[in-house]
């Protein structure tokens, strides 16, 4: 038997195999008087451990330990700790990070860079007003055709002449209900 299979079959009586392990051992545990062994045993094993209950150690054990480690107590660190650790605990790092910060204020004062301080000539601003003025222009007459198309087709073909007949309706059927009382 290789090792792969005995893997298998202790995780099976363990119960810590996917499925498809599961499966394929206890098929093969009908078939291999072995393997069938191998998996009763582990599994009478696994239920004697997972009987067996958990016991605490004394306190006065584990205080023993740690005085004898002297291990460091745990403290929360906060923000304001981490910043004076960097300021004042690793000086050469804050002073080099603080100058590398000042250098890059200084540099981007001083320094000129040609894109920054080109503008634009008075022939690119003529031609920019110019279609700015077009693309206003283009969309003034678009708007009026809509409200053209708004007030023609859509307000008196599709609103108004429904409720015309709708009134008209309503109209003739509260005067045919002012006869009846009439004549009643």
């Amino acid at each position: 038997m290789n090792e792969e299979l005995a893997n298998k079959i202790i995780a099976v009586a363990y119960g810590d195999a996917p499925v498809k392990d599961k499966i394929r051992i206890y098929f093969l545990s009908l078939k291999d008087s072995e393997v069938k062994k191998m998996l009763n045993d582990y599994k009478a094993t696994a239920a004697e451990v997972h009987s067996l209950g958990l016991d605490e150690c004394p306190p006065e054990i584990i205080e023993r330990v740690k005085s004898k480690t002297k291990l460091p107590q745990h403290e929360e660190k906060s923000f304001f700790y981490d910043i004076y650790f960097l300021v004042f605990k690793r000086p050469a790092l804050s002073v080099g990070v603080m100058s590398l910060i000042v250098l890059m204020i200084i540099s981007s004062l001083f320094i000129e860079r040609p894109e920054i301080r080109e503008a634009y000539t008075k022939r690119e601003l003529a031609v920019a007003d110019k279609q700015a003025r077009e693309a206003l222009m283009f969309v003034s007459n678009i708007f009026s055709k809509t409200e053209t198309t708004v007030k023609e087709d859509v307000l008196r073909d599709k609103v108004s002449e429904p409720i015309n007949k709708s009134f008209k309706i309503v109209n003739s059927l509260l005067n045919v209900g002012g006869q009846n009382e009439k004549s009643n």
